[in-house]
């Protein structure tokens, strides 16, 4: 059965956030998706490491309020707001964020794969692949999934930028694959950094 959660909204003296919504983020994760027995599977953690879905709820959450850079969460780190709104036991740090794990436990990571907007930030696509295979895994299929929905709302001109690790001759058939078809939209231009 669905629950249905009600917010009163009223006026009040206390202290606002600007990012209260993200109380909405953590009910949609903790109550309508499997996010921490799914990533149980990922590795084994060494004992108060943060767990994987604290860090894949944080990095929802911020690309939610807009952020794309793994540094945006060190304004969280001791926001109990962010923390209780999100179900969290403890917010990652930025290079827990940045390594997708505590990758230099030994543990093995998994490398979140991003297809963002400019300027909008709007999330046209996550994924993330194991760390211990290479980057370029599973990525001409990603990249095909987010040229995909990028033209659903556009047929202006995009700028996909990559990782130096996805320098890869698949990468830029997938870029040319989308743009034949498309031939009334303007083209997909790749940047490799």
């Amino acid at each position: 059965m669905n629950k249905i959660w009600w917010f009163i909204i009223t006026e009040s003296e206390t202290d606002l956030t600007s990012h209260a919504g993200l109380r909405l983020i953590g009910l949609a994760l903790n109550e309508h998706t499997d996010l921490a027995a799914d990533t149980k599977g990922v590795s084994s953690l060494r004992c108060g490491a943060v767990s994987h879905a604290n860090i894949l709820s944080s990095s929802v959450a911020l690309l939610c309020l807009g952020q794309s850079n793994f540094e945006a969460i060190n304004r969280f780190r001791e926001d109990t707001y962010f923390t209780e709104a999100l179900g969290l036991k403890r917010v990652p740090s930025e290079g827990i964020l940045r390594g997708g794990l505590t990758t230099y436990q030994g543990l093995d990571g998994y490398a979140p794969m991003r297809g963002l907007s400019g300027p909008g930030r709007l999330w046209f696509g996550v994924g993330s692949s194991a760390g211990r295979q290479p980057c370029q895994n599973d990525t001409p299929a990603f990249l095909k999934r987010v040229l995909e929905r990028a033209r659903q709302l556009t047929d202006e001109p995009l700028l996909l930028r990559l990782d130096n690790g996805n320098d890869v001759m698949e990468n830029i058939a997938a870029v040319e694959d989308h743009n034949e078809p498309n031939e009334m939209a303007a083209p997909v231009h790749d940047r490799i950094k």
